[in-house]
């Protein structure tokens, strides 16, 4: 009887039923291969539906094990005996869906059907029954199948691989459809949960518990259906290659009186199709998956700036790769269910992941779907909560620091703020991505360098790479709010003249006052000499300055600054246009100085090598024109840069923010008339 999709609960009650003696969990165990725990969890299920049909629920007997008395088995036969009188009334309600499920189910099953058969089983019109037959084959040449229509009816032709494709597709979509079938059509085997855990005790790969579900499903329509020999996959002289797996195929078809390689390697395709919870690293269909689970997680890692190592998840990843190689390979189709809510609320993250998974693609020589793309994303998404928030409460970081990719500007934004507030822990930079998908535990305040959504109730405070003395205003107004320094932490001008004035009259008070101010905010920023260590063309090379009088627009000026790096192949012009996006969308974040622009983008946006590009115009340009929704800014200088990681460009990046923070030499920059200048005083 039918009771549940879990085959153990319904298998457990119907040996219940068909036995007078007590069944002892042990008995349980063996006959269903069965955890002691799913033996008292599958009691509790039956017990819940005996209450709810008004029957006295499963005895237990102490240290013995369970009964159902005589009465129960009555009246649960009687049940049973009553649904099989009820089955077409049943039909009779079926939606459409249901009704074409239906009809595919019992032809691929060999069933003749016919219009007639249609219209009594489902009790529908003939016009009803004559669609439902179009849609069926719509349906099976979308499969590789075909609907032929004969003398005694309707049937299906096609390789036999097809059609046991589309049953093991719904089993492993958990259609309730096929379930409920399956019961009215098949008696279960015992054996095959046996002979799962073998496979599993054999190999060191675990199934899911719903793979075991699925699987155990499957099989038992698979094995009732192989009894024909002419629904025999042709027998082969070609041994599979994994010689472990191939062992347990065997002796599950020998079991049921069957020799046959073509079988055999069948099987061992179906079981690698299923989900693992736990996979041996050892086993040969994992090990040809593990380089590419490696080159997947690192094109993830440089796609999003973040580094998650292999360790665990090099393994997860493969696991889970092994089950979708062989779901794509067979075109068994996985239907993800939380693909819409993956999609839209973690976009960036699924993006991402389709971007990483271009080694698996030229593996199985196929496109990835979206819905196996999704699951994949998850292993990602999991792996980045557990990293960032791990790390997060490991550092005790009070303050988190964003900005666009999480590379160059933001690390000398944290260097400032952790020389200015050393009692307080700042976050390594996040980008955008990785602020999305982090829980912010801990988090008392955020710092931005770009305009991101908020998440929750965390104070959040958007300054320049290089905040000037406003910024430095906000950033300890914010970090006061957030409870992370006092009021009067911080030294303040007119403090210190109470003070002096208590021990020594002071003769210039207005004087003195402008000096103390000069001095607590030299004291408040990098100390810089204004002596740079390293000139203009050793930061950048000959080559990559450039000297413009005009330029027409901003985008002709990004070219102009980056077609140096273009020329030397250090970039693609796509990523140009990816700087050109950013702007547009964020605003003027990059603009570090008030007429200096930081031009960069991400390693995924077309960057082949680290470089640097200076660009001095004369005549500066505006950044954004005064109908669009930022408000205009002017630039003379560009500097642009590409990164292929997170660190290679650091050092020049350091000797970069020097050279715009020594004010005498930036002027004499600015003063320059011609790249000849730029050189002969700067070289």
């Amino acid at each position: 009887m039918q009771i549940s999709k879990n085959r153990h609960v319904s298998q457990m009650l119907g040996l219940l039923m068909n036995s007078k003696d007590v069944i002892t969990v042990p008995e349980f165990q063996k006959h269903l291969a069965i955890s002691r725990r799913t033996v008292y969890y599958s009691i509790a299920k039956i017990n819940t539906f005996l209450n709810q049909e008004g029957i006295d629920t499963v005895s237990s007997i102490k240290n013995l094990g369970f009964y159902l008395s005589e009465q129960s088995r009555k009246e649960l036969q009687n049940i049973e005996n009553k649904n099989r009188e009820n089955t077409n009334e049943d039909l009779f309600n079926f939606s459409k869906e249901q009704r074409i499920k239906t009809i595919i189910w019992s032809l691929i099953n060999n069933d003749k059907i016919s219009l007639t058969t249609i219209e009594t089983t489902f009790n529908v019109s003939r016009n009803t029954a004559d669609n439902d037959f179009k849609h069926v084959n719509l349906l099976m040449a979308q499969c590789g199948l075909k609907l032929i229509t004969s003398h005694e009816g309707h049937k299906i032709i096609g390789p036999e691989i097809k059609k046991r494709n589309w049953v093991y597709e719904h089993f492993l979509n958990e259609d309730p459809i096929l379930f409920s079938l399956l019961t009215s059509s098949v008696n279960p085997s015992p054996d095959i949960n046996i002979f799962l855990k073998e496979f599993e005790k054999m190999t060191g790969n675990f199934f899911t518990d719903d793979a075991f579900v699925y699987l155990s499903a499957y099989l038992s329509w698979y094995l009732n259906r192989i009894k024909d020999s002419t629904n025999r996959l042709a027998n082969t002289h070609t041994i599979p290659s994994n010689l472990l797996a191939l062992e347990w195929a065997q002796k599950f078809l020998f079991k049921h009186c069957i020799v046959n390689l073509g079988e055999a390697g069948y099987l061992i395709d179906l079981v690698h199709s299923s989900q693992f919870v736990k996979a041996n690293s050892e086993y040969g269909g994992i090990q040809e998956i593990l380089p590419i689970a490696k080159k997947i997680i690192f094109r993830f890692n440089r796609a999003t700036g973040v580094e998650l190592k292999l360790d665990s998840l090099q393994v997860n990843l493969a696991t889970h790769l092994l089950a979708a190689y062989y779901r794509i390979k067979f075109g068994i189709s996985y239907k993800n269910s939380n693909l819409n809510t993956i999609k839209n609320k973690y976009s960036e993250l699924f993006s991402f992941t389709k971007f990483a998974v271009k080694p698996f693609e030229q593996f199985v020589k196929k496109t990835i779907p979206d819905d196996e793309i999704a699951l994949i994303a998850l292993y990602f998404g999991g792996e980045l909560k557990a990293i960032e928030d791990q790390n997060l409460n490991q550092d005790q970081v009070s303050v988190m620091i964003v900005c666009s990719s999480g590379i160059g500007t933001s690390r000398i934004l944290k260097q400032q703020l952790t020389e200015k507030f050393p009692g307080i822990s700042f976050s390594e930079p996040f980008n955008t991505f990785t602020y999305e998908n982090s829980s912010l535990k801990g988090i008392k305040l955020i710092i931005s360098t770009i305009d991101i959504p908020r998440k929750g109730q965390t104070n959040m405070v958007k300054v320049a790479a290089i905040p000037n003395e406003q910024d430095w205003k906000n950033i300890e107004n914010a970090l006061q709010k957030a409870g992370l320094i006092e009021f009067n932490e911080r030294l303040n001008v007119e403090g210190l003249l109470d003070i002096i004035s208590e021990y020594a009259r002071i003769e210039d008070p207005i004087n003195l006052k402008k000096s103390l101010k000069k001095y607590l905010e030299l004291q408040g920023t990098t100390n810089v000499s204004k002596k740079n260590n390293m000139s203009l063309d050793e930061i950048f090379t000959k080559q990559n300055i450039t000297f413009a009088d005009h330029v027409d627009n901003f985008k002709q000026a990004l070219s102009l600054a980056f077609d140096p790096l273009v020329k030397n192949h250090s970039i693609e012009k796509t990523y140009i246009d990816k700087i050109i996006q950013l702007t547009q969308l964020h605003g003027p974040y990059m603009l570090i100085e008030n007429d200096v622009l930081l031009a960069h983008a991400k390693a995924i946006d077309g960057v082949n090598k680290t470089g640097f590009s200076f660009l001095l115009l004369k005549k500066p340009v505006v950044l954004f024109e005064k109908n669009q929704r930022f408000l205009e800014k002017k630039i003379r200088i560009i500097i642009g840069f590409s990164t292929i990681d997170t660190t290679s460009h650091l050092k020049t990046l350091g000797e970069v923010m020097k050279l715009l923070q020594n004010k005498d030499l930036m002027g004499e920059i600015r003063s320059s008339n011609s790249k000849y200048d730029l050189l002969k005083n700067h070289s």
